[in-house]
């Protein structure tokens, strides 16, 4: 807990001028809008075992003899959960005898000073989704901590880029040639039509999300503006207007990434086990400190890989 600017300012004293949480302000936090493009599912296990299977040809000309045609094949499709947690541990006393003297108590147990309740909800809650999104979700690949130092950033779990490229390194997807992104808005529409364009018909077709980063995003609302403006009264301006089933997406989750990626949403799944745990904080008082804490598992991962359609940017993990 740093206050040494409070203290700076405004004196290492408390004087009880009305000030309050209402005074106490922060930069905002991003929601995690990433786990909206997933089917959600809570679970006991580890390792969440879904299948697929697809049937081969059976229809042929007719014969009186019985010619049997066509068998079904099973895939597994296993998705993995990933441990997080957040730990912190702080001494509400450096908040007596200052501006900030009204988060503290005279409770004996810190864990029971407005400062902890006040801790959880303003920052701690939405900060550890805002990291997750940032640094987890998307661009994460797993990596095993060091006992007793926390992890880096971007190795609590393999993220959905390192998920999208295993497949495409082990054949199960092949991306859709796009080459690095014109910066012209305009153009960038047209290369974003000739992107769907080169997904299966059948599957163009269907509601998809077509996931990018917030400036592609930018870029794309931009370009219809340009190229279809006049149509503006009559389509959503994330509405992809000769594809109307696709509508674009833009998450801060993918940076400065130029992938881009969509499947139909019952493909893809975000996976919980004690995911209820992700707001539920456990409190402990430590002689005059407080540690809180929350743990969790969380995975990504497609049923189909080879319906995941995403283009040849940003191949390495």
């Amino acid at each position: 807990m740093d206050v040494a600017d409070i203290i700076t300012e405004y004196g290492a004293y408390y004087v009880n001028s009305g000030q309050n949480t209402q005074r106490l302000h922060r930069q905002l936090y991003y929601e995690n809008d990433f786990d909206e493009l997933f089917t959600q599912v809570q679970t006991t296990d580890t390792v969440f075992q879904l299948a697929s299977s697809v049937f081969t040809r059976l229809a042929q000309p007719f014969q009186t003899d019985f010619t049997p045609l066509g068998d079904v094949e099973f895939t597994p499709a296993p998705i993995m959960t990933y441990g997080l947690k957040a730990d912190g541990k702080f001494n509400p006393d450096e908040l007596e005898n200052t501006w900030l003297a009204f988060l503290a108590s005279n409770d004996h147990d810190r864990a029971t000073w407005p400062f902890i309740r006040w801790l959880l909800e303003t920052h701690m809650v939405p900060k550890l989704q805002e990291d997750i999104l940032l640094n987890e979700a998307f661009a994460g690949e797993y990596a095993a901590p060091t006992g007793g130092t926390p992890g880096a950033a971007g190795t609590a779990m393999n993220g959905v880029k390192k998920i999208i490229n295993d497949h495409i390194t082990a054949g199960d997807i092949t991306p859709i040639a796009t080459g690095a992104f014109s910066t012209d808005a305009a153009t960038f529409i047209a290369e974003i039509e000739d992107f769907v364009e080169s997904i299966p018909e059948r599957y163009r077709t269907q509601r998809m999300k077509l996931v990018m980063s917030e400036a592609l995003f930018a870029r794309f609302r931009k370009g219809q503006h340009v190229v279809y403006n006049q149509y503006y009264d009559k389509v959503a301006e994330t509405i992809l207007l000769l594809y109307p089933n696709i509508e674009v997406h833009g998450s801060a989750s993918l940076g400065a990434s130029q992938k881009i990626w969509c499947t139909p949403m019952e493909n893809a799944y975000c996976v919980w086990k004690y995911g209820e745990k992700q707001g539920d904080f456990g409190i402990e008082s430590e002689d005059r400190s407080v540690k809180v804490w929350t743990d969790f598992r969380k995975g990504y991962g497609f049923v189909i890989p080879g319906i995941v359609y995403t283009n040849d940017q940003d191949l390495a993990a």
